[in-house]
Parts: structure tokens; C-alpha cells; sequence
């Protein structure tokens, strides 16, 4: 598995062997998409997630994407449909617009470990959504970042 730096584009080979293919909802051409990479070397259960955004336009799009791993980015669900709710600190973000290019891909995060910000020790089963981003900048120059598709992990 290639490491990749976040806030950079996939190349074609990395985004072969980590199946971009984002999924998830899409809105202004900006598609997500979410998936968990296994872990066969960590000790227990560690969840990783990988968050890709796409270009699906045919102009550049300005996003910013800070706050894309941190401050309660993700709608986790137990088994019943409640809402796990979110344990890490919240923080602020500094930074500016990033430009993505028609038809690129990019991890807005790579190898987040789930349990790090929400409590799923439970035994079961849990839904993992990205939530979505709303425009930054109050021009309209930033894009809304859409809500990812929903993954389902079991907690042995």
C-alpha cells in the first residue's frame, strides 16, 4: 500500500491499489466517498477509514476540507440506530481554499483510526458516514463538501 500525503492528489497507481472510487453523494461536482482499509498488523481491532473526494466536473473546484477529519466530522451509529456520540477534543483549523482539478481524486483523510473519536468498544454492528462540509467562506467560492456513502464495521 503506497503512502500517500494528505491534500495531495492520488496518482493513478495509488488510486488503483486503494480502489478510489468515491460513492457517496454528489453536490456542485464534488463526490466522497468512505471506506475501511484492514489492519492485519495492529494489535485487537483498529479501524481505519480513508475519506476520497473527486472532481466529477469539468472546471476546477475551490473546497476547503479542514476540518474533514476532526470536530465530530462522522455520523456513527450502534446497532439501534443511536448515535455514537463523539469523544475527542474539538479543535480549530487554520488554512485556506485548495483547488481540485477536473476528473482528481484526493484523501481528505488516510488511515483516520475511528476508535481515536468514538466509542464503539461495544460488540456489533455500527454505520460510518462522513457528514458533509459546509462552504467556508461566505462569497461562495468555497464548495459545500457532500456527505459520503454509509459503510457498516463489526466490533468482535
Amino acid at each position: 500500500m503506497p503512502s500517500l500525503r494528505i491534500g495531495k492528489p492520488f496518482t493513478r497507481r495509488e488510486s488503483c491499489a486503494v480502489g478510489v472510487n468515491p460513492v457517496g453523494g454528489e453536490k456542485g461536482g464534488l463526490r466522497t466517498g468512505l471506506w475501511e482499509r484492514k489492519n492485519s498488523l495492529a494489535k485487537g481491532r483498529l479501524i481505519l477509514l480513508t475519506l476520497a473526494l473527486s472532481n466529477t466536473s469539468d472546471k476546477p473546484i475551490d473546497y476547503d476540507a479542514q476540518a474533514a477529519g476532526c470536530n465530530d466530522s462522522l455520523l456513527v451509529k450502534d446497532s439501534k440506530g443511536n448515535i455514537v456520540p463523539y469523544r475527542a477534543e474539538w479543535c480549530s483549523t487554520i488554512g485556506g481554499d485548495l483547488i481540485l482539478q477536473p476528473g482528481d481524486s484526493l484523501p481528505l483523510f488516510y488511515d483516520f483510526i475511528l476508535e481515536e473519536q468514538y466509542d464503539i468498544s461495544r460488540r456489533g454492528l455500527y454505520t460510518v458516514q462522513f457528514r458533509g462540509l459546509a462552504p467556508v467562506t461566505k462569497d461562495g467560492k468555497t464548495s459545500a463538501i457532500p456527505p459520503s456513502n454509509t459503510i457498516t464495521i463489526r466490533m468482535k
